[in-house]
């Protein structure tokens, strides 16, 4: 249950979000400090000289990194003027007035972005649960997370859309190709990116075209989109049913897919993914979620998952005899990657 009211927000500059005066060397830094303005809002509006403890693992976990980072992204804050430090606690001061130091170039900055962007905290939260969900069976690449949110955050502010709240759908004037020199990010990393915003509900990606959308407003029966969209759209979970023709038939008879290689129980086992070899886009990969039995992966399991999503079917740990183990959440999603 949400303890929160779904109105509570805060303003954050997007020229401080998207750092850009390259002050931060951590791209975690500006979203260490709006969770931490989340949490102190109150203290910056109505006691500015309060101080607080910083909950460092509840933030590590929170984006889904290591304490160690989440302290870098501390004492740049501190050294940005951001945190004051006394003692063990800590005094956060807004953006607006750290920002006041580049006043001479932000005039061209106010021309280029928004003057804020709202960030509810249970829409955003649900945001990042919904991003962590795609992209931590991927691995080590936990840092595309943050990359995730900084896409999507720059496409809505680019095409204002953040500021019309009653358009379900905008076009953005970026491309792939602008977004890849704006913001720095490999072309294959991007179409992922784009991939898990667009599965989870706040995009559309045709050719040639990004659509930004309002997940309040936004219905898929009144809108439509081309087919080619869905084809050309390179994400971490896509796979046509005819890439995956049943070849292999278990002990106990049943039909195998050619792409089902096993299973990666992730966070506290109460979500298990398939791992699959998606043929469009030649490699393993993994999608259709699972209820997991709730209990923690063990070393091992984490040992079979890893050498699975390495080595494909040639890892001695394939084993097509576990095929069915898990209910899907999501049936239909679940069948166009295990059935033909």
């Amino acid at each position: 249950m949400k303890q929160i009211k779904d109105t509570y927000y805060i303003k954050i500059k997007p020229e401080f979000l998207f750092d850009e005066f390259e002050v931060f060397t951590s791209a975690y830094t500006p979203w260490v400090y709006l969770a931490l303005k989340f949490k102190y809002k109150y203290y910056l509006e109505k006691a500015p000289h309060k101080t607080f403890t910083v909950d460092v693992k509840t933030l590590a976990d929170y984006y889904v990194t290591t304490p160690a980072t989440i302290y870098e992204a501390l004492n740049e804050l501190e050294t940005a003027g951001l945190l004051i430090k006394k003692q063990r606690k800590y005094q956060l001061v807004d953006e607006s007035i750290y920002l006041t130091k580049f006043q001479k170039v932000d005039i061209e900055a106010a021309t280029k972005y928004t003057q804020f962007i709202l960030f509810y905290q249970n829409a955003f939260d649900d945001m990042l649960s919904l991003i962590k969900r795609e992209i931590l069976p991927i691995g080590k690449y936990k840092i595309l997370i943050i990359k995730c949110l900084i896409v999507y955050y720059y496409l809505i502010v680019s095409n204002r859309h953040c500021l019309l709240k009653k358009e379900p759908l905008l076009e953005s004037s970026l491309t792939q190709t602008s977004l890849e020199r704006t913001l720095g990010i490999d072309h294959k990393v991007l179409k992922v990116l784009l991939g898990v915003l667009s599965y989870t509900g706040y995009i559309k990606v045709e050719p040639g075209k990004i659509f930004t959308l309002n997940k309040k407003i936004y219905d898929p029966e009144k809108h439509w989109f081309t087919k080619e969209e869905n084809d050309s759209l390179m994400t971490t979970n896509e796979l046509s049913p005819k890439e995956i023709i049943d070849t292999n038939v278990n002990d106990s008879g049943d039909s195998v897919p050619r792409s089902f290689i096993g299973y990666n129980k992730i966070l506290d086992g109460k979500m298990i993914c398939v791992i699959y070899y998606n043929d469009k886009l030649k490699k393993i990969t993994v999608g259709g979620w699972c209820t997991g039995d709730g209990v923690s992966p063990t070393s091992e399991e984490s040992t079979i998952s890893t050498d699975l999503l390495v080595k494909g079917k040639t890892s001695k740990y394939y084993d097509p005899n576990i095929f069915g183990k898990y209910k899907p959440e999501n049936e239909s999603y679940y069948n166009t990657i295990i059935a033909a």
